[in-house]
């Protein structure tokens, strides 16, 4: 054979990938008949009804989520859905008892809670996946909670421990600038009587005397609160630090974990995600989170000049920018967020021969999050179908496969493979905890 008939059947073998982009064909006319119809009945049945009202939501994207003109299926059962919601709703409330009827111990069950959330967290995977199929063909995860928790809960353990210690750091920053604030107010008791003893006296020196005198206290007390305030915002802005650090390392272990054991048929997928990558996403993704957080930590410092050394409040108008500040980085952050994790995961993994492309952008993310919240409310909630079919539609719009061969042919193999296995996808203990 020479070198051309072996390229030329190289290429008959392996040949140029052709690219499938997703298409979501639902209305949200058509989804708002289903979701009225779901929340009337879960009113009715006090939230009973809410898993069988999953059910009806997930088969109705899935099926209009086409791929090569085929649609998605969903296969959940109502019932294992409750059970899962159940058991959550039941752990919620217990931590909510021991929270209020014993706080000292409610941090370390939270911390003890932790393997036990995470086993929920993948029987849930477990559950979507091998309750969803393309033409046919179950998906399948074969991850384990001890693979879990070997991956990722160490991770897990010290973000928390960071976040709580961050919290605490600021929260005492905030205590001790409202004992200076009442602290503050003697010195202003001081200042009003030294100024009357100095308006009672004729004596131009001495009056000058008194008001210095009254001015001085007032900065020194500025820079004993400033001095007070320093520590607690070196500690929190040091747990904050900690935290973006080792955020994109549990990112990584978990899409790892999750990607790694996930399969269709007989094919399973395999990720590669490269660790300076998420921690440029972690910056592109988090910085309105960074700004909110730098913003609250100097808060008590502007508080404490603000009051101490001029007097009066803190202005409305700067209250009420900080919180509108807040609520959009709330509304917009956690989308954006997830939609560059999601090109970077799917970008790096494939199927077989075949790869996966995601290219949602920020502008497209933030124009449609913030249109439907925004819609939302001056509908009073009703616009919220339309809502999600536009989530959907975009991110299917924005989602692709790249081909290596036949698609068929490929299905066809997998399937056979699949089948010679003898393996039951159906798990009557499958668990499913998303709302």
């Amino acid at each position: 054979m020479t070198v051309e008939q072996a390229l030329a059947a190289e290429h008959n073998a392996y040949p140029e990938p052709r690219e499938l982009r997703l298409s979501f064909v639902g209305s949200g006319s058509e989804y708002f008949r289903i979701w009225i119809v779901n929340l009337f009945l879960s009113i009715l049945t006090l939230g009973i009804y809410s898993a069988w009202a999953k059910v009806r939501r997930e088969q109705y994207f899935h099926r209009n989520t086409l791929l090569d003109g085929s649609g998605f299926d969903y296969h959940g059962n109502p019932k294992a859905i409750l059970k899962g919601r159940v058991i959550a709703v039941g752990m919620v409330a217990i931590l909510y008892l021991i929270r209020k009827l014993g706080p000292g111990y409610y941090f370390p069950i939270l911390f003890l809670c932790t393997p036990l959330i995470l086993w929920l967290l993948v029987r849930s995977f477990i559950f979507r996946a091998r309750n969803t199929s393309f033409r046919g063909l179950h998906f399948d995860f074969l991850g384990t909670c001890k693979g879990l928790c070997k991956a990722c809960l160490c991770h897990i353990l010290l973000l928390i421990t960071l976040l709580f210690a961050s919290a605490y750091s600021y929260g005492m920053m905030y205590v001790d600038v409202q004992h200076a604030m009442e602290r503050q107010d003697i010195i202003e008791d001081v200042a009003f009587k030294a100024e009357l003893a100095a308006a009672d006296r004729t004596d131009p020196d001495f009056k000058k005397k008194m008001l210095q005198k009254a001015e001085s206290g007032r900065k020194a007390m500025v820079w004993a609160m400033i001095d007070g305030a320093i520590p607690g915002f070196i500690r929190g802005c040091a747990g904050w630090a900690s935290v973006l650090l080792l955020l994109p390392v549990l990112v990584r272990a978990f899409q790892r974990f999750r990607f790694g054991h996930l399969a269709f048929g007989a094919s399973r997928f395999h990720i590669q995600c490269r660790l300076p990558s998420l921690y440029s996403i972690c910056l592109l993704g988090l910085w309105p989170y960074i700004v909110a957080i730098c913003c609250v930590a100097l808060a008590p410092f502007y508080i404490l000049f603000q009051v101490a050394m001029f007097g009066g409040g803190v202005p409305k108008l700067y209250f009420g920018l900080f919180v509108a500040v807040v609520v959009f980085f709330v509304v917009v952050t956690p989308s954006y967020f997830k939609a560059l994790v999601s090109n970077l995961a799917w970008n790096n993994a494939s199927l077989d021969r075949h790869r996966f492309v995601s290219d949602q952008t920020y502008w497209g993310i933030t124009g449609i999050t913030l249109s439907n919240w925004l819609l939302s409310l001056l509908t009073l909630g009703l616009y919220w179908p339309w809502a999600k079919v536009r989530m959907a539609a975009y991110r299917a719009r924005h989602a692709a496969i790249r081909v290596a061969g036949n698609l068929d042919d490929f299905l066809a193999g997998v399937r056979e493979e699949k089948n010679a296995t003898g393996e039951e996808l159906a798990d009557i203990f499958g668990l499913d905890v998303a709302l």
